[in-house]
């Protein structure tokens, strides 16, 4: 098989990261089979940025008694009243966002010109409450954190796109004059996007990435076979590959695959339309890790570590003179 076709076959299942007991399996069969070290390199994962640096600073909007009285003309006393008692000053970055929204739903009809020169001006900042309600708030850290059950158990690392389209919607619908911002549900969509687990899949990947660099560079440096002649270690190493990395690892891969493009695809696509809001510590993470397409970030990375993983087969059963599509079809893969 030529490595065109079977980086095609790694590549169609793979793309994701597999349990680390599986994947430290790999690697202790691959030693074993080579009788040397496979050791791991460090690699660091970049932490989501702080709160304090993705916050957009919001001008405050001060008036005075008179003008305060006034706003009683258009029904906005009470609003304005309720952001600053005790409680509204403290309020959230969502309720920030829904208490400018009706501020705004509410002055549409003010008669006032220093109202409507007043909301003219919130109008202009409802990108940067937007970006701090969702960007620089505790559910997206919370969906890039690695959690853990009680007893140091792993949360189940699951991500759905679901919130992020919705959220993508919501932003689409506010930006383009619709504010009929449903809060409760809003609060509730910033609600699921915590409970997802992206940072225990960035784990993971990370963990795979290790796995596969590591073993790649051994195949590389190993002399297999001589006169082009399968040996015993040659069909070790062939058993290896069929039933820890093709059956164990690629397998999980297969299953997490779609779930990982969709959900960084969902996030771009919601980055994308505040993304002039955005801070730089955002702009630099989203480079790094959630831009997918990006030549260093860490699904390119991934797909890097794949492709040579595989190139490194290759070299070593080509060496061996075993047939690649022999090796693959032994392991029942379903080639399209």
């Amino acid at each position: 098989m030529r490595k065109s076709l079977l980086w095609s076959v790694i590549g169609s299942l793979s793309f994701a990261c597999a349990p680390a007991s599986e994947l430290e399996l790999y690697r202790l069969r691959v030693s074993q089979a080579l009788d040397r070290d496979v050791p791991l390199d460090y690699e660091r994962i970049e932490a989501y940025p702080r709160q304090r640096d993705l916050r957009v600073p919001i001008v405050r909007d001060d008036i005075g008694i008179i003008a305060f009285a006034e706003l009683h003309q258009c029904d906005l006393g009470g609003l304005v009243g309720g952001r600053n008692s005790g409680l509204g000053r403290f309020a959230g970055a969502s309720q920030r966002l829904a208490y400018e929204i009706r501020f705004l739903d509410a002055a549409a009809t003010c008669e006032l010109e220093w109202v409507q020169d007043l909301r003219r001006q919130k109008q202009s900042r409802l990108p940067a409450l937007l970006w701090n309600a969702i960007f620089a708030g505790p559910e997206l850290t919370g969906a890039f954190a690695a959690r853990q059950h009680e007893g140091g158990r792993q949360a189940g690392a699951i991500v759905s796109a679901g919130p992020l389209e919705a959220l993508r919607l919501t932003v689409d619908a506010i930006l383009q004059g619709d504010l009929n911002l449903d809060v409760r549900a809003f609060e509730e969509t910033l609600f699921e996007l915590k409970r997802q687990a992206y940072g225990e899949r960035r784990h993971r990947w990370t963990a795979l990435r290790r796995t596969l660099n590591a073993v790649s560079r051994v195949l590389r440096t190993s002399r297999v076979c001589l006169n082009d002649s399968p040996t015993p270690r040659s069909r070790r190493l062939a058993a290896v590959f069929v039933r820890h990395y093709v059956e164990g690892v690629q397998a999980v891969a297969a299953r997490m695959q779609r779930e990982d493009r969709d959900w960084l695809e969902a996030l771009a696509r919601l980055y994308d339309a505040l993304a002039p809001s955005a801070p730089p510590a955002y702009a630099d993470f989203h480079r790094s890790v959630v831009a997918y397409h990006a030549p260093r970030s860490e699904w390119a990375r991934t797909q890097a570590a794949f492709r040579e993983h595989a190139g490194a087969w290759q070299t070593v059963f080509e060496a061996c003179g075993l047939r690649m599509s022999d090796v693959v079809t032994s392991a029942r893969i379903e080639v399209r």
